[in-house]
């Protein structure tokens, strides 16, 4: 954020920092009704099944593994994302490639 408050101008910040926070937001309840659909009708019903032998090293076959392989599926997913993200030297580099606001500029 403090990133986002150096580089966008003042006036606005107000416009930028409700659109990310708009996202944020709606991302939040979006991801809960996808979610525990997901578990209760995919995945714990996959646990009894022949190919959970697979990833029932790293979850277990209890109740509640079903959770357990979504938390490593995200948690990998956010890895790699992040890795590649990174990866890019356009990202790495944004704070000195983008110049900063100077009131009077414009």
């Amino acid at each position: 954020m403090s990133l986002m408050q150096l580089k966008v101008p003042p006036d606005m910040q107000g416009r930028v920092f409700a659109l990310l926070y708009q996202m944020m937001f709606f991302a939040n309840p979006l991801s809960l009704l996808l979610t525990g659909p997901l578990i209760d009708q995919v995945l714990e019903p996959a646990v009894g099944s022949p190919h959970w032998s697979l990833v029932a090293p790293l979850v277990g076959d209890m109740p509640g593994a079903g959770m357990g392989i979504l938390l490593v599926l995200v948690g990998s997913i956010l890895f790699v994302s992040t890795s590649l993200m990174y990866a890019q030297p356009a990202v790495r580099h944004m704070e000195t490639d983008l110049p900063d606001y100077v009131a009077g500029e414009a």
